[in-house]
């Protein structure tokens, strides 16, 4: 009997254990399993916020480790921090020197390397350290660093810190780089609030000249402004001392053009013809002028005045890349001549520079490609052409 009782107890432990493992392979746990269960997902939800917390602390690689894998990248990063001890070096030297027109050279050079961080230093140090007044140039220097780089809010400041604390007001030069700075952020219609108090005589303003004008024209083609650009063509005909130059006809066309406006566009190049210069010199119209004409009058299916424009086009940009040669060759003939005699090269601003003669023959070149491409594409069927042209016409409201 006692050994029949023992077997019945040992099968109900196995029977029981059994119907455990069956719970618990259901999702149900109890007992002791269940203290693990708990343990197991805490220890789980402990590695996971280790292993968020480890890739939010993880820091960008730096450049230098970087530059050693690609070789460009390794002479462009030793190239800056060769630049960056140059700069350390010069501002080291300028408060020894503590000369404020030293000071002003190494602001401006540093803004147009668009090294700001350092021209901010040296106008501190020229402020701060060496107590020494900025004049006009160091205001003006520095807003150009800043333009440079398209800190305009920072521009605004200098600017406005110049017109408070500078016994020098804001001169031509100061405004019309103040005005660079909205136009190329888009803010047009304050810098041309600006220019208007220029032009019509507020006291504490100087007078604008023609770069101040092409300034926003350039930026008006950039945001096909053509508003903006008559508007500025008007305030320029209302100073008697400021003559348009070419580049002005140029960029009010291509403003016309950005908007498809062909007719405009045209009459805007012509009435260029008829101008003349300061000197009385006859202006000539710029190919890449002519190139943005016969683009815009082939977009919208003008196919006769893209011809006219054509032709005029390869005219002139053969007679821009022989004159680029001309200069260029002058300059080589004058460099090689102060050589010889061990004189230093001649500063005559009339006589442009090798570097200006070759943007001139890029740009007749550049003339030349587009009107090829703009043949080309004239030389396909009428129906297609027309076709085309309508489809862009309807895009952009334009009449045929």
């Amino acid at each position: 009997m006692a050994a029949k009782r023992k077997n019945e107890e040992s099968r109900e432990v196995s029977d029981t254990r059994e119907n455990d493992k069956k719970k618990s392979s259901n999702g149900v746990v109890v007992g002791g399993d269940f203290a693990r269960f708990v343990a197991e997902q805490q220890q789980k939800d402990t590695s996971k916020e280790e292993h968020l917390s480890s890739l939010n602390e993880l820091q960008p690689t730096p450049y230098s480790q970087l530059a050693k894998l690609d070789e460009g990248m390794n002479r462009c990063f030793r190239a800056n921090r060769k630049r960056s001890r140059d700069a350390q070096t010069l501002l080291k030297r300028a408060k020894k020197l503590k000369e404020v027109k030293f000071f002003n050279r190494l602001i401006r050079d540093f803004g147009n390397d668009k090294q700001f961080g350092f021209a901010e230093e040296a106008f501190r140090i020229l402020e701060k350290e060496c107590n020494i007044e900025p004049n006009a140039y160091s205001y003006t220097n520095l807003l150009n660093a800043c333009v440079r780089v398209g800190e305009l809010k920072r521009a605004r400041e200098v600017f406005q810190k110049m017109e408070r604390d500078c016994d020098e007001k804001p001169n031509e030069v100061t405004c019309t780089v103040f005005v660079k700075g909205l136009c190329e952020e888009g803010l047009i219609d304050e810098a041309l609030e600006l220019v208007k108090d220029m032009v019509r005589g507020s006291a504490s303003r100087p007078r604008a000249n023609v770069r101040t004008f092409s300034t926003i024209l350039r930026n008006c083609v950039r945001y096909r402004d053509v508003n903006s650009a008559e508007a500025t063509f008007s305030l320029m005909r209302e100073c008697f001392d400021v003559l348009p130059d070419a580049a002005c006809y140029e960029y009010l066309s291509k403003s016309y053009a950005s908007r498809l406006d062909v007719e405009k566009a045209e009459k805007t190049l012509n009435e260029l013809e008829l101008q003349q210069d300061e000197n009385g010199k006859v202006l000539n119209i710029p190919a890449s002028a002519l190139a943005s004409l016969a683009g815009v009058a082939a977009t919208v299916g003008k196919v006769d005045v893209a011809k006219r424009a054509i032709a005029k086009c390869r005219e002139r940009a053969d007679e821009e890349q022989r004159n680029a040669e001309q200069f260029s060759s002058n300059a080589n003939n004058s460099s090689e001549k102060d050589r010889s005699n061990n004189q230093k090269p001649n500063d005559d601003s009339t006589t442009p520079s090798k570097s200006v003669s070759n943007f001139f023959k890029a740009r007749a070149s550049d003339a030349l490609r587009e009107i090829a491409e703009i043949e080309a594409f004239l030389s396909n069927d009428d129906d297609v052409i027309r076709q085309e042209a309508k489809e862009r016409a309807e895009a952009v409201g334009v009449d045929e």
